[in-house]
């Protein structure tokens, strides 16, 4: 029997997945453009005040009106309107929360080393506006590149031409109403920096990778990350040095404790980097894996069975599959013929599952081990000239987008595909789909469209509320009972059994996000063993948040079919109370 430790957990998700309802096309609406049902939140972040910026924190929590900030700097005080002044620590950058006497609040996020060193004060209006197209800046901002959920927010990484506002990053609660929490006003990025890449979480960060607009700019790519999505710090210059040649920062991957980014290079070849720390960052494998500049870039990078694969795109050429088992040395296992891709790869019911590009027409292949590829689907029935750019699972269904006509497909098996919406959602400037994501009980899609802005939609999966899984339970959990009362001072032991690997899975309530032990890949460990030290502190976050937690076990049988345990769930005993 194996155990595993855990480590301090700062951010859990909510486990329980509504049951999938069939999407139509009178689903959707609009959230930013379309039937414009969203806000946006905005507020005047760039004070008199050097080293406040200030982040209205959206929904509710917050009223429109003008009011004071206020800075003592002789006791290092920051005041909202009529509220109590809160002391700002003096030596670590930090976000707070400053109250109005009315009981609502914004964010503020200090930069210590700027403060002044005299009394100031300033005016601040915080306004609400419809969420017209392009986030209310029109065809400034073209697109929703990326979405993802990170401690209970929504946020949407976007593109800003040039003139336009450039890179930025909204969140929402809601998926309603929306506030900007990133710019190059508030962050000072370079004038190039014209888009974000990617959104990913790692060891309890939020990263942010960047594009620039082209290689005349002496700057490359940037990576920037925050643990509250508020407070941001860069960790990657300048392309990882190697300047403006690198230019974007996508796809990333988490791998064996690792966050890889890969880039797109076309002097030298794709280059990929990793990090264990989220500061120190090491090159893995050569310029173009290994091809130089004929190899420009990387479609996707997956973890899957032990391995990091990594799929490349050639228009013209014939694409390939590399796989990694250390993160560092690179084989190149399989190469298809000419014209022929495999794009947006997902792992699904045991099987990595990839759209495989022809010349003439897309087909559906699946593969144990990125060598050989089974064809599920020989022609899907989308032409050539329909790019797929994401295929995402949710709660065990497959759904697919495309680039080019904002098509949504969905299918339950990977071989019958379905169009769930109305083809560019009625608008014929939307040119294309980039990101889709299921949040808090929709699925969302985020467009391009350089004429008008971009838009937001969504289209609710079920009901709220929560409800039994979609999976068999040949997996067993052993221990605790559910429904139990645990003490914040005696940790518990989780035990389970019935598979060959597993991964525990636990959260809490508020979130369609799974948080995993392991993040990536499985272990064949059945208990979790936590020490003192680390569920004293877990649990006094829990009382602190007043949540229930819930968890399960997902197994894997020898031959790659996945079940999961029965859903449990616990609280902690409050000492207070009696």
């Amino acid at each position: 029997m194996t155990t595993k430790k855990l480590a301090i957990i700062s951010t859990i998700f909510w486990i329980i997945v509504p049951p999938l309802q069939a999407i139509s096309p009178s689903d959707w609406e609009g959230i930013i453009g379309g039937n414009q049902t969203g806000y946006i939140k905005t507020i005047s972040e760039l004070t008199h005040i050097t080293g406040v910026r200030l982040i209205a924190p959206g929904k509710n929590d917050s009223d429109d009106g003008t009011y004071t900030l206020s800075w003592d700097a002789l006791s290092f005080q920051l005041t909202w309107g009529n509220g109590a002044p809160v002391n700002i620590n003096r030596s670590t950058n930090t976000t707070y929360r400053l109250y109005d006497s009315n009981g609502k609040y914004v964010f503020a996020v200090t930069n210590v080393a700027e403060l002044p060193t005299r009394n100031k004060s300033d005016s601040i209006t915080i306004n609400t506006i419809s969420a017209t197209k392009g986030f209310g800046l029109g065809s400034q901002v073209p697109s929703i590149i990326d979405l993802k959920a990170f401690n209970g927010y929504l946020y949407a990484g976007l593109e800003g031409y040039p003139n336009g506002d450039r890179v930025n990053l909204y969140r929402s609660i809601d998926g309603v109403t929306w506030t900007k929490v990133f710019d190059n006003k508030l962050w000072g990025l370079g004038s190039a920096e014209d888009h974000a890449d990617d959104l990913i979480e790692f060891n309890g960060y939020l990263y942010l990778t960047f594009g620039h607009t082209n290689d005349n700019d002496p700057n490359g790519t940037e990576i920037w990350r925050s643990p509250d999505g508020l407070l941001w710090e860069q960790v990657v210059f300048d392309g990882f040095g190697i300047g403006a040649t690198n230019e974007n920062g996508t796809p990333t991957a988490v791998f064996n404790g690792y966050l890889y980014v890969a880039t797109i290079n076309l002097t030298q070849g794709v280059q990929i980097w990793r990090t264990n720390d989220g500061i120190t960052w090491e090159q893995t494998g050569t310029n173009g894996l290994g091809y130089g500049k004929n190899v420009i870039f990387i479609e996707e990078l997956l973890p899957y069975g032990g391995y990091l694969y990594a799929f490349n795109f050639i228009s013209s050429g014939n694409g390939r599959v590399w796989r990694t088992a250390n993160g560092t040395n690179w084989e190149m296992i399989k190469e298809f013929g000419r014209g022929q891709n495999m794009v947006e790869v997902i792992e699904y019911k045991g099987y990595m599952y990839g759209f495989l590009s022809t010349m003439t027409h897309w087909e559906m292949h699946k593969s144990r081990n990125g060598s050989d590829w089974e064809i599920v689907s020989a022609d899907l029935g989308i032409p050539f000239e329909i790019g797929i750019s994401e295929v995402y699972t949710y709660n065990n269904e497959l759904y697919a987008i495309s680039d080019t006509d904002s098509i949504v497909g969905h299918s339950s098996d990977a071989i019958n595909w379905t169009q769930i919406n109305t083809t560019d959602f009625g608008d014929s400037n939307n040119n294309g789909l980039w990101t889709i994501l299921a949040y808090e009980g929709y699925l969302y899609v985020g467009f391009y469209n350089n004429s008008s802005g971009t838009e937001l939609w969504r289209a609710p999966l079920a009901d709220n509320g929560p409800v039994s899984l979609a999976f068999s339970t040949k997996v067993r959990v052993n221990g605790p009972a559910n429904n139990v009362v645990l003490s914040p001072t005696t940790p518990p032991v989780f035990s389970w059994g019935g598979g060959q690997a597993f991964k525990f899975q636990f959260a809490l309530s508020g979130s369609a996000t799974i948080y995993s032990i392991p993040s990536d890949g499985w272990s064949d460990d059945t208990q979790l063993v936590i020490s003192a030290d680390d569920w004293t502190n877990f649990a006094h976050r829990l009382l602190e948040l007043g949540q229930t937690v819930y968890w399960r076990v997902l197994g894997r049988d020898e031959n790659g079919v996945e079940t999961a345990s029965e859903i449990r769930q616990f609280r902690i005993a409050d000492r207070k109370r009696r």
